[in-house]
């Protein structure tokens, strides 16, 4: 099963618009859509489920079109961010909901539920009632009730975002397997991003109603093409720059970068991921790369991780991020030390007055 989703558009008024959205999901493939709250992801989720009308565009799948066909007959199944359980109904009665709204035979459904159930894990608890269940549990019906229908194209709607952070990993684990196991297309709509990573074949990245991006966990983290999916994804530092004749020579504030990415002289956004800095002693010999004369601002130990804030000589600031080991009883608010940074790790993005060129 193959989605295809053509220059979606969906207007609410003059100014508020979602689109044109394109992507595909080719079958098997966990794609998300990423982005903060308001971006449209949910929005394209459900245009694509039928619970909104599209403005513009067409969605396909296999090639043919399900934008004039209702939500029960798209062959899709949807999990809702707040699992929409009846809170009068069995777990039974709740998976077996739309089947029974589909007029199947009662043996049919029996071995349905059954079937949704056991895949879940929650067989044996047919007759409880959701007041009666934990949220993980709860979770898993509402998964159970759409896999109990047995769709071609599985459609969740952050739906672990009401778990605590324990459950939600272990939650996603479970998900991911879920769906390999099954062979299933599924479109998973999220704003964490470590989720995303964490599930995704590929990531649609959006923002403001648009595609920023569409790459794989390691294309969106490793090479961002903006400033907005670089700050999005990630913990990073984002300096104002300018290249320099050389075009692999980038000044920041007073101090100066070399970089493996080949730029135009002029403005420019320079990023640099957290963890790729390295602390070194401030006499260190110059290696390939860059050497910057810094001083610890502030330490913050998160156990077995340590955040720095590093003034760097030439009038820069860098958050770095390094493993807590006898490292942290030296690294104390004003040390003097290195933050070497691999020429590979210094990243040029647009600048911001070149959005949209």
């Amino acid at each position: 099963m193959g989605l295809d989703v053509q220059a979606l558009v969906k207007r609410y008024s003059d100014t508020v618009v979602v689109g044109p959205v394109s992507f595909a999901a080719a079958e098997g493939e966990f794609l998300s859509l990423l982005g903060p709250s308001g971006c449209g992801k949910t929005t394209t989720l459900r245009c694509i489920a039928g619970f909104e009308t599209a403005t513009g565009g067409d969605v396909l799948i296999d090639g043919r079109s399900i934008l004039g066909l209702p939500p029960n007959r798209r062959d899709v199944g949807l999990v809702f961010q707040s699992y929409a359980l009846f809170p009068h109904l069995t777990v039974f009665e709740n998976v077996a909901f739309g089947l029974r709204l589909r007029q199947r035979p009662a043996p049919e459904i029996a071995r349905r539920v059954a079937d949704a159930l056991r895949l879940v894990d929650l067989a044996g608890l047919e007759g409880r009632h959701p007041s009666q269940l934990s949220g993980g549990q709860q979770q898993r019906v509402a998964l159970a009730r759409c896999l109990a229908l047995e769709p071609r194209l599985l459609l969740l709607d952050e739906p672990l975002s009401n778990l605590d952070l324990k459950l939600r990993i272990q939650m996603r684990s479970e998900i991911r397997k879920l769906q390999r196991r099954l062979g299933k297309t599924a479109i998973y709509v999220t704003h964490d991003q470590g989720e995303a990573l964490a599930l995704s074949d590929r990531i649609v990245v959006m923002s403001a109603g648009r595609i920023e991006q569409i790459g794989t966990p390691r294309e969106v983290y490793e090479t961002p093409r903006t400033r907005f999916v670089a700050d999005f994804i990630g913990a990073s530092n984002l300096l104002a720059g300018v290249v320099e004749p050389s075009g692999t020579t980038i000044r920041v504030g007073d101090a100066r970068l070399t970089s493996s990415d080949a730029s135009v002289p002029g403005p420019v956004t320079v990023l640099i991921r957290p963890e790729r800095i390295r602390v070194v002693a401030p006499d260190t010999a110059p290696a390939s790369g860059n050497l910057l004369s810094a001083r610890v601002a502030e330490v913050v130990y998160l156990g077995e991780d340590l955040q720095l804030t590093l003034e760097v000589d030439g009038g820069i600031s860098l958050a770095v991020s390094l493993k807590a080991t006898v490292a942290e009883k030296e690294l104390t608010p004003g040390t003097a030390v290195g933050a070497w940074i691999a020429r590979e790790d210094v990243r040029v993005l647009p600048s911001p007055e070149a959005r949209g060129a």
